[in-house]
């Protein structure tokens, strides 16, 4: 299976070429860059949050992003009333995330961060690279160590597939501690239209537990000449261009 490697993780939109015996430079200017076609995906989905001593919380997602050879812009929807804008940078890794609505309750709730889509991760400053892994039982992984640039001495070891340079794992941890505190892992591939996209994410931490499951997907090559309505307006909510 060839893997989407673009710099939005919903996106999916990869291609790859084979890894070799690569540098990790080499490999990380791969998983950073992506491919050079412009594509986009729709995806809709649902949320399903779960925590300690809580009601399960159940409710719609949406994520559309459009690739560029130099950009990525996108949108993320909770429960079709608060949304996010979010853009990365695929050459120098800059990012952004402007919120739509007055209220981002229902993100700070459920533990949604935009960098598990943005995979804004994986342009941290490099720590060094780990012992490699197999993930899932079959997956061959490199293991890369970043370090959080707002937060100092807390790091996120990230495990790459070795031959398509894509962030299937994601583990925080904090300064001084060993185990994480928070975890992000994709899985679920589908294709369509030639391509591929993640249908499950799982984002979990001590005593809570989200995933996301798309159902849905429109994804395919992006023509600005016949644009999609990717960025979806929001009741109430004036929409702003990224």
């Amino acid at each position: 299976m060839r893997f989407p490697a673009a710099a939005v993780l919903a996106s999916l939109i990869f291609c790859g070429l084979c890894a070799g015996e690569e540098t990790l430079d080499a490999f990380l200017d791969r998983a950073r860059r992506g491919g050079a076609a412009s594509t986009y995906a729709e995806l809709d989905g649902t949320l399903l949050h779960r925590r300690r001593g809580s009601d399960a919380l159940e409710m719609p997602i949406y994520f559309g992003v459009i690739v560029r050879p130099r950009k990525t812009s996108g949108q993320l929807i909770l429960d079709g009333r608060e949304g996010f804008l979010v853009g990365q940078s695929r050459e120098n890794g800059a990012s952004s995330s402007v919120p739509q609505s007055a209220s981002t309750e229902l993100f700070d709730r459920v533990g949604l961060q935009i960098s598990d889509l943005t995979l804004g991760f994986v342009y941290y400053p490099v720590l060094k690279e780990e012992a490699p892994q197999t993930i899932g039982g079959f997956v061959p992984c490199r293991m890369i160590r970043f370090s959080v640039p707002e937060r100092p001495g807390e790091s996120v070891c990230v495990a790459f597939a070795r031959e398509e340079a894509f962030p299937l794992r994601a583990e925080f941890f904090r300064a001084g501690e060993n185990e994480p505190f928070r975890r992000v892992e994709v899985s679920g591939f589908a294709r369509k239209n030639g391509l591929y996209y993640a249908r499950r994410i799982l984002t979990e931490g001590p005593g809570w537990r989200t995933r996301i499951d798309f159902d849905r997907a429109e994804v395919g090559e992006f023509s600005p000449d016949a644009p999609r309505n990717v960025i979806k307006a929001i009741p109430g909510v004036q929409l702003v261009e990224m």
